[in-house]
């Protein structure tokens, strides 16, 4: 992890239209242990591409913290997914000393990984989904 949540503020800015389940490309989960011997998934991302534009979804949940939100990117010349990731992040009230948009997966990564430790998990495993 090379990134770290500076602030949270949650707070649920979800756009629905931004779910493009037809286009689902790849979701990041963060899987931690729940407190009771089990596991649980407190960060998901869900990232969506049409032919122009990508789209996020953000879930976080642990204990009594819980947020979401959505962004998008379109256009050319830089990693869409990673941008719309970046504006989901924003949108669910989370800030990332390092900007994740449009340098690509590792940094998405890096920030599911960085709000599954600000939510106080200290052992986290990311799971990589696709279809």
């Amino acid at each position: 992890m090379d990134n770290k949540v500076t602030a949270l503020k949650p707070c649920h800015n979800f756009n629905s239209g931004h779910r493009k389940e037809r286009h689902f490309t790849k979701e990041y989960a963060a899987i931690v242990s729940n407190g009771r011997g089990g596991l649980a998934t407190s960060v998901t991302l869900r990232i969506y591409h049409t032919d122009t534009t990508a789209y996020a979804a953000l879930w976080y949940n642990r204990v009594e913290i819980h947020g979401s939100g959505t962004g998008k990117a379109g256009g050319y010349g830089y990693d869409r997914p990673s941008a719309a990731a970046s504006a989901a992040f924003r949108a669910a009230g989370v800030d990332l000393a390092k900007n994740i948009g449009g340098v690509g997966p590792t940094a998405i990564r890096g920030a599911v990984e960085a709000l599954a430790r600000k939510l106080g998990s200290r052992k986290v495993h990311i799971h990589e989904a696709h279809p």
